[in-house]
């Protein structure tokens, strides 16, 4: 879910000075987000939390990481249609990896799960993932069909348009 919203935003403008800033606020509000689906969702009491954070934690930041590099790395591979044939197979080959080691962290991550919690949580654990990016995408597109919606802080595009 973050690398969709990543990809929202940055493909959106060009990078600007505060854009780092804005993506990494956007990046913390949906983590926060999802720590809050999560705990909903697999009714995260005090006591399972105890045990259930420190993993999540553990793997939040690998798996972030890895996703950031699965995206450069087709961001690369989408930009080398023009290149050498070896050029392309390097970078085929770069994202082939990071795909690799995404996978590897994200199934180390619910073994981990399966081991602390049973199998039962780590497939339900799946699946809320799995609904909230749904859920977020869904959101995220019904929020673009709506472009002349006033919110706060957007400046009112109806302005210098002609009043019928």
């Amino acid at each position: 879910m973050l690398t969709f919203t990543f990809l929202v935003t940055a493909s959106a403008q060009r990078p600007g000075p505060s854009d780092a800033a804005d993506r990494a606020q956007i990046r913390e509000r949906m983590e926060r987000m999802f720590v809050a689906y999560l705990t909903a969702e697999l009714d995260i009491g005090v006591e399972m939390g105890q045990q259930f954070w420190p993993v999540y934690n553990e793997f939040s930041g690998p798996i972030h990481a890895a996703d950031s590099t699965v995206h450069v790395s087709r961001r690369e591979l989408s930009l080398a249609g023009g290149e050498p044939l070896e050029v392309f197979k390097q970078k085929l080959d770069r994202l082939v990896d990071a795909e690799t080691a995404f996978t590897v962290l994200q199934a180390e991550y619910v073994r981990a799960v399966a081991e602390a919690f049973g199998p039962g949580l780590a497939v339900q654990l799946l699946g809320a993932k799995k609904r909230f990016e749904r859920d977020m995408r869904q959101h995220l597109g019904e929020r673009m069909m709506r472009p002349n919606q006033d919110t706060p802080g957007r400046r009112d595009r109806r302005i210098g348009q002609k009043r019928r």
